[in-house]
Formats: C-alpha cells, structure tokens, sequence
C-alpha cells in the first residue's frame, strides 16, 4: 500500500471513529467476542469496540482476511 493510499485509510478510519463515538450502536453487536462488543467495517477493516458513555472503547483493528481473535 502506498503513503497516499495510506493516508486516506487512516482519514477514513478516523472519520468513521468519530462518527462511532457520537453513535456507538450503530455498529453490529458481536457478543462472541466480549459483552458490549460491536463492529463497524471500513474497507477490509473490522473495527471491533465497546460503547462508552463519552465515546467508544476500540478494542482491535484487525485485516478481514485474518482468522478472527480467540476469544
């Protein structure tokens, strides 16, 4: 991946992060992973994290072609 291709990813990430953190539910609720765990995907990007009062907690970014984390 080159910087500027990078550099959006990241962008796009954030953006969605900020979004995630003014509506924490609006992501898939994935109790498999932990109580409270919700994902949101960007790109080939899953975003797995937990909704707090002020925000959200993130607590992996992991490639959707990785073998999902043991639990």
């Amino acid at each position: 991946m080159n910087n500027a291709a990078v550099g959006r990813l990241v962008t796009e990430m954030m953006d969605v992060l900020d979004t995630l953190s003014r509506f924490p539910t609006m992501g898939k609720e994935r109790p498999e992973y932990r109580r409270e765990t919700r994902s949101f995907s960007v790109g080939n990007y899953t975003i797995l994290y937990t909704p707090l009062a002020d925000g959200v907690e993130v607590r992996r970014i992991r490639h959707q072609h990785r073998n999902p984390p043991s639990r």
